[in-house]
Formats: C-alpha cells, sequence, structure tokens
C-alpha cells in the first residue's frame, strides 16, 4: 500500500475534479464513466445503472430531468464467488460555496493534505475502496472471496427513498442473499467504527391564519402569531424533555447522545402591511435508538393537538418530508470484529464502536436489504465535511485504506 500512494492520491485528485454537486445533481455521468473505465482496467465487470426521469418524483422530487441519476457497479469474482463483500460510497458532494482560500475543485495537494470539495465526504472513500483491493492484487495475491463496489448519486439530498442505494436495492442489485458484508466508506474518523445512527423526521407545517389589512389586524388572524406560539412551546416544553432523554449508546459526536429538535426553516408573510394567512415552519428532529419513530411523530402531533384544544384559531396541517427510525446492528459480528482486528494492526488501537448522530446511506442495506452486517468505515474526520477548504489528511487516507485492505483480505481470504 505504501508504493501506491502516489496513485491513491492522484486519482483522488481526479475524482476531486469532476465538481458534482448534488443540488441539482451535476456531472453523475461523467464521474461514473471516469470511475468506470478506471475499473475496467482493473479487471472489474462494470454496470452502469440509471435511474428513468419518470421516477423522479419519487426517488428525486428535487431534480431536473436534464440532470441523469447513473449508479455504477463493479464486480470481481474471486476464486469463489462467496462470501461477497460490498463496498460503497456516494459521489456527489454538498455546493462548494465560497470563501476557499483554494479552488474547491482543483484537488490541490500541499503539507500532506488533499483539498477540494468532496476530498474528505467521500471521495477519499471511494478511492480507499478500490485502492483497498487493488494493494492486495499488487502484493501477488487472489481474493478467495468476491468483492462489489457501488458509486451511488443523490446521497446528500437524503430521502425516504433516493435514486442512489436505495434504488439499487430495490431493483435486486443488493440483497441479504447476494451479499454478505457491506462497508460504507463514509468519513467517520480512521480510528472509530460506526455500527448505526440515531433516526430523524423533517416537517412541513403549514400554520395558517386570516389575511388582514395591517392598519386592521384585529379583522385577521396573524399565522405568524401562532406560528409563534409553537415555537414557544417547542423552546420551553419540548426541547428540555429532549435533552433529558440521552442514549446508552456511544454516539458521535457526544453532543448527539441526546435527543433534539431544530427550526430550520421560517416562511411567513407577503408584505409589511398584510396580517400574513399562512406560516410555514421545517422542522428537524433527531431520536435516539431507545426511541421509536411512531412514538416521535405521536408526541408531536400531540403537542400541536394540546395547542389547537386551547386556541381554536390554531389550524394546521403537517407533512413529512424525509424519515427513518434509528439503526443499531450487532457488534459481535464477524465483520465488527476482523475490522478490529485490522485497525489494532494498522493503528496500534482498539477502535470505539459509534453510532452517528446524522443519516447515511448505511440504513437502507439494513432496513431495507436485510444485511446487519453493515457498518461504516473510511478515511477522514468527521468534523471535516461541507466545510470551507475540505481536506483530507494524506495519512488518514493511507491508513484507512491499509484498513480494508487488511480487512477484505481477512474476510475474502487469499490465494497466491
Amino acid at each position: 500500500m505504501d508504493d501506491l500512494e502516489d496513485e491513491l492520491v492522484r486519482f483522488l485528485v481526479g475524482l476531486i475534479r469532476i465538481p458534482t454537486e448534488n443540488p441539482p445533481g451535476l456531472n453523475y455521468p461523467e464521474i461514473t464513466e471516469f470511475l468506470g473505465r478506471r475499473m475496467s482496467d482493473l479487471g472489474y465487470e462494470v454496470e452502469y445503472v440509471e435511474v428513468p426521469t419518470e421516477r423522479f418524483p419519487e426517488l428525486a422530487p428535487f431534480a431536473d430531468p436534464k440532470y441523469r441519476r447513473v449508479n455504477m457497479l463493479a464486480r470481481l469474482t474471486g476464486v469463489e464467488r462467496k462470501p461477497v463483500l460490498h463496498f460503497n460510497g456516494h459521489v456527489d458532494v454538498v455546493p462548494a460555496g465560497s470563501g476557499w482560500s483554494v479552488p474547491p475543485y482543483e484537488g490541490v495537494v500541499k503539507d500532506g493534505k488533499v483539498y477540494g470539495r468532496g476530498a474528505c465526504d467521500m471521495k477519499s472513500g471511494l478511492a480507499a475502496m478500490i485502492y483497498a483491493v487493488e494493494a492486495i492484487r499488487r502484493a501477488g495475491f487472489r481474493l478467495r472471496g468476491s468483492v462489489e463496489h457501488s458509486f451511488v448519486v443523490d446521497e446528500e439530498t437524503a430521502g425516504v427513498k433516493n435514486a442512489g442505494t436505495y434504488y439499487l436495492i430495490e431493483q435486486g442489485y443488493v440483497s441479504k442473499e447476494k451479499v454478505d458484508y457491506v462497508i460504507v466508506t463514509e468519513p467517520l474518523d480512521v480510528d472509530k467504527i460506526c455500527i448505526g445512527n440515531r433516526g430523524a423526521v423533517w416537517w412541513k407545517l403549514n400554520i395558517y391564519g386570516k389575511q388582514a389589512h395591517g392598519g386592521a389586524p384585529q379583522l385577521g388572524v396573524n399565522a405568524a402569531y401562532k406560528a409563534a406560539d409553537l415555537v414557544h412551546l417547542m423552546t420551553h416544553f419540548l426541547l428540555p424533555r429532549l435533552k433529558e432523554r440521552v442514549s446508552k449508546y456511544n454516539i458521535y459526536p457526544e453532543t448527539g447522545k441526546a435527543s433534539s429538535i431544530s427550526l430550520g426553516v421560517v416562511s411567513c408573510g407577503a408584505k409589511v402591511n398584510v396580517v400574513p394567512e399562512k406560516c410555514i415552519l421545517e422542522i428537524d428532529r433527531r431520536f435516539i435508538p431507545e426511541e421509536s419513530l411512531d412514538e416521535v411523530r405521536r408526541e408531536f402531533m400531540d403537542l400541536l393537538e394540546a395547542l389547537k384544544k386551547v386556541d381554536p384559531q390554531f389550524k394546521y396541517d403537517l407533512g413529512e418530508t424525509y424519515y427513518t427510525d434509528a439503526v443499531v446492528v450487532p457488534e459481535e459480528q464477524p465483520l465488527v470484529r476482523v475490522l478490529e482486528e485490522s485497525m489494532r494492526e494498522v493503528l496500534g488501537i482498539t477502535p470505539p464502536k459509534i453510532l452517528d448522530a446524522a443519516t447515511d446511506d448505511n440504513r437502507f442495506f439494513i432496513k431495507n436489504a436485510g444485511i446487519n452486517s453493515t457498518v461504516i468505515y473510511g478515511p477522514g474526520r468527521a468534523e471535516i465535511p461541507h466545510t470551507v477548504d475540505e481536506y483530507i489528511e494524506v495519512e488518514d487516507l493511507m491508513n484507512g485504506t491499509k484498513v480494508l485492505a487488511l480487512t477484505t483480505a481477512k474476510l475474502l481470504g487469499l490465494v497466491t
């Protein structure tokens, strides 16, 4: 692996130089073709899986049909077909934004770091999972079992379903009958193993009033005031209760050990001299594994209905734009044990097992495909994604790739 460092870094730079901002979903065909050519050169069977535009309203409702949704699968059959280790990573990145000290899409290498949007989240993971297998082969070994890679779109825009990992599972490309182990190479620290994540639900709440002239507001019902009443209850009644719900799991970062609620969007009013007839609140509720999605929904509905009882003018309708239950896989399983052994050999540590405070594509493998042997492990530090001057340290990139290489060798077996 040490001999492959320069090649690995160059490949990562090549990935960064293809801007794949999402939204809207730029250059998905270009990056999957780039990856497909490389995987073909390395001897993989490559398959492109494009999502038909008629599925966009369901899988990518924000997307313009002119931005194609193309995923790619690469398979390398071993001496034997099974077991199968499946690596997964997303090709899309969040928009670069402004304020960078380096060009965000040049892949600048300096001071032992590779800079660029996606350098950490998660084009480093894509490069690592490819070169982990390649290091084994360059060392003169064949894999006894088989390896697969899925390069997917639209992870960054979440979704109850999506045009990436969800679509591949729905279409039967990945299933518990076909795949034994899954490693999602998201950057949640090179020295930690992620075995799950918190749950989430995003609500879009429409609160209704009655329009009137600003000079005679008593003739109307101010939707903004009704919304403010709810925000007051959320802040002073619900939020303190949520802070007391602390998980027994090692959720990372530590601030995520408690449940939370956040008001993210407020849209209200058309003109200063018009009493607003409607106010829209978009609310992000995160919850720990000790809570269920149904309990979270019921608690919020109870709050809304309680407010409605004391104020008959409080009128609303509630929708959900995203939801997922919390997921946790058994930590006493072969995949976790082998990954832990590899990290001890490479890093000299016994890694903690964590849950992600956010949500990731691992939920689709666990919930939709039924593959409990699914973990998140990849290079990169968890505090770096989505920041200005995003980067990955080359040392972390190398260590993470070595860990993945050893894990692959141990899980699948080697043949000289």
